[in-house]
């Protein structure tokens, strides 16, 4: 009775909880679209050609926002440029080689600090290093150093989440065929991991996108009468413009600052598209290319009067690890001779049904068996997969490649098997 009563009462919690957040998302959503559609009613009439290609103005009605939506885009695209690459590559280190060493702990430690920091501190930063030690000015790649500084900890830490989700099966595989750590790492673990780390930039480029105050800390001014041509060129950008003009007693002002925030939410949501596209993309290219790499349809395997297989249907995909479980002697080993026609050797081998790799027929006639086996390799538990001696088996490889000196092939099997 008592365990009925708990079991009861956990099911009154977890509803009441369950109850509670969908409230709380609630309120959340319904202050955003009050916010949203408020900002829409007031500023939508305001945007038109004019608005968005005038420059500032002291009179509201011939203000527009030319200057501040060039100098948001010059700031972002640099700011993507600098923050991207440098974070996604502190993230392969501290996850992929820091280990425990002390150094890695240490940047790990601060580099969790460094995302609480407030902005304004970023902003005092750049202002010393960027504007005066490296008398950058108050530039737009000033600006831009400084907000990629400010986002640098997101993308890092959305980058070590989305290589730690990789299964370590993923890097055994690939270590297991002879690749190495950073080939791992490219060619498994990175594409692998595309989607989690893409969306940590989107993430990151999205809050730079409506960062103020480093900004201005650094010198992003409130008017300025011309569109930066170059990376030195001084700089404002449209959460600035809105400030200055949500500042001012003017309802027209208010409504151009509703105009101007329409604008940067469709920039946001404009970029942040591009990239969940992209992810999307890629995602699907990831799975296209999972699909029916190795295939096995109605196969049955004889040896003589033997049967070893009885109708074997078996896909395996592309970029994935799949492993065969059963008792000795159940026939894994047979089966997976197959893809590259290793049975042949054995006298009394037939098979009925069709081995495709690529949705090719590896027992064509046509089939080269030598192009065949460079493409598939096979590890086994015995040195000699083939019926042939030590010597024979690992210099069979370089027989096919054309290598007929005794004296070379003798020493590269002796260095092969020390």
């Amino acid at each position: 009775m008592k365990s009925m009563n708990n079991a009861t009462k956990n099911k009154i919690i977890d509803r009441i909880f369950n109850y509670l957040g969908v409230f709380c998302t609630l309120i959340g959503l319904v202050v955003l679209a009050i916010f949203l559609i408020n900002i829409v009613v007031e500023g939508i009439a305001r945007i038109d050609f004019d608005f968005l290609t005038s420059l500032p103005s002291r009179k509201a009605e011939k203000a527009g926002i030319l200057t501040a939506w060039v100098g948001t885009l010059w700031i972002i695209s640099f700011t993507f440029l600098i923050a991207v690459p440098l974070g996604i590559c502190a993230g392969i280190y501290l996850e992929e080689y820091g280990g425990k060493s002390k150094l890695a702990s240490i940047l790990e430690v601060n580099i969790s600090n460094l995302a609480g920091v407030p902005s304004v501190i970023y902003g005092l930063l750049g202002l010393e290093i960027f504007v005066r030690v490296f008398s950058m000015g108050s530039s737009v790649i000033a600006g831009s150093f400084t907000l990629a500084l400010l986002i640098l900890p997101i993308i890092i830490v959305a980058t070590r989440e989305a290589l730690k989700a990789i299964p370590s099966t993923i890097r055994a595989a690939s270590y297991a065929l002879g690749a190495s750590k950073w080939q791992t790492i490219w060619n498994q673990v990175l594409p692998a991991s595309f989607g989690g780390i893409l969306t940590g930039v989107i993430l990151a480029i999205s809050r730079a996108v409506g960062e103020t105050a480093p900004l201005i800390v650094v010198g992003a001014l409130a008017y300025v009468p011309f569109t930066p041509k170059g990376p030195m060129d001084e700089f404002t950008v449209l959460p600035i413009q809105i400030f200055n003009w949500v500042s001012r007693p003017q309802h027209a002002f208010s409504v151009n600052s509703a105009a101007a925030i329409i604008i940067l939410l469709l920039i946001t949501f404009a970029m942040n598209g591009i990239a969940v596209y992209y992810r999307n993309r890629w995602q699907k290219k990831l799975i296209g290319n999972m699909e029916n790499k190795l295939e096995a349809r109605n196969v049955d395997v004889f040896y003589g009067d033997f049967k070893a297989l009885n109708d074997i249907n078996m896909k395996i995909n592309s970029n994935a690890v799949t492993a065969l479980i059963g008792p000795s002697g159940c026939g894994k080993s047979t089966y997976l001779r197959l893809f590259n026609r290793m049975n042949d050797y054995i006298d009394t081998f037939s098979m009925k049904g069709e081995i495709l790799i690529d949705n090719i027929d590896v027992y064509n006639n046509d089939q080269s068996v030598e192009d065949l086996r460079k493409k598939i390799g096979m590890v086994f538990q015995k040195p000699n997969p083939f019926p042939k001696s030590i010597f024979e088996n690992v210099a069979y490889g370089l027989k096919i490649q054309g290598i007929k000196d005794k004296n070379i092939l003798k020493e590269r099997v002796e260095k092969s098997l020390k």
